[in-house]
């Protein structure tokens, strides 16, 4: 690496981190924050600088823990034609040095949440960093349902946004983490799908690697799809959205059945992009949504 220029060589962490991964993270830990300002009906107010540290802790532990995985995950990156020109399989960056940059922005990630935010939205940083790393990453390699097991640390985030609003953790914050749980699973089926012979030939245990992978893809997608839909509208039940956020989230939950459907019922290149669309598009609208729904409340 010190061959690397100095612009190259920030270009190699800002890969390290995944910051389009990074990104989904931030905004999901926000709308968490927000959702949990509006389930407090005007008891609590937003805070600038709660946002802040906020945006800044999640930032740094999400590059953290996707640095880390990298570090975990680099002789087997090295064998998937998507990830071999990764900083760390590409030759870019020593593994060594990976590994302190993880630990390091890992560390400082845990410590801005846990002391200027709260001890449980540090604790609940800690908790994901312990299931993706440790349990999750290394069960890759042993078992097809390690898609379901990483969805539990990649649905807390909002629930770390919950917490630095209220405190606390009830039945809205688990609505979210069951929202991007379940969201979670059609996404990142649709991804194994798409490079089912990258992972195989890597080692990764998926579901699309195993035996009869399309009846059960058709189950997971269909019940966990469905699974969305209903995590997405139950909000307007408890009070936390209303009715354009309830026919939103019906509308747009209407297009991501259709793809998954699609996909569910004839498996091919063609429909596993098109579910991949629509669940990367999914959440993004139904986050505005949420909040052009708040905004019309205002002004009513």
């Amino acid at each position: 690496m010190s061959n690397l220029s100095h612009k190259n060589k920030l270009k190699v962490f800002w890969e390290l981190s995944k910051p389009d991964i990074t990104l989904l993270v931030i905004i999901t830990s926000v709308f968490g924050y927000y959702a949990g300002i509006v389930s407090s009906n005007g008891i609590l107010k937003l805070n600038w600088f709660d946002v802040f540290y906020l945006v800044l802790g999640v930032a740094f532990s999400s590059s953290g823990v996707s640095t880390l995985n990298g570090y975990l995950e680099s002789n087997l990156d090295s064998k998937m034609k998507r990830t071999e020109n990764r900083p760390i399989p590409s030759g870019r960056i020593s593994s060594v040095n990976a590994l302190i940059y993880g630990l390091a922005v890992s560390a400082i990630g845990v410590m801005v949440l846990y002391f200027l935010i709260s001890p449980l939205a540090g604790l609940l940083s800690i908790l994901t960093l312990a299931l993706y790393l440790l349990i999750y990453t290394p069960l890759k390699q042993k078992t097809e349902l390690n898609t379901l097991i990483g969805a539990v640390p990649g649905a807390l985030p909002p629930l770390g946004g919950w917490v630095a609003a209220t405190g606390e953790i009830n039945i809205g914050a688990w609505i979210l983490f069951g929202l991007l749980f379940a969201w979670q699973i059609p996404h990142f089926l649709a991804i194994a799908w798409i490079y089912k012979a990258d992972y195989k030939n890597a080692g990764y245990k998926m579901i699309t690697t195993s035996e009869d992978f399309d009846l059960k893809l058709k189950y997971y997608i269909g019940i966990f799809s469905v699974l969305v839909i209903i995590f997405s509208v139950l909000p307007s039940f408890l009070g936390l959205g209303g009715l354009v956020y309830f026919s939103g989230a019906f509308i747009i939950g209407f297009y991501l059945i259709k793809s998954s459907y699609d996909m569910m019922f004839k498996q091919n290149y063609k429909n596993a992009k098109k579910l991949l669309f629509a669940t990367i598009v999914y959440y993004p609208i139904l986050l505005i949504i949420f909040v052009l729904d708040q905004l019309v409340k205002i002004n009513i």
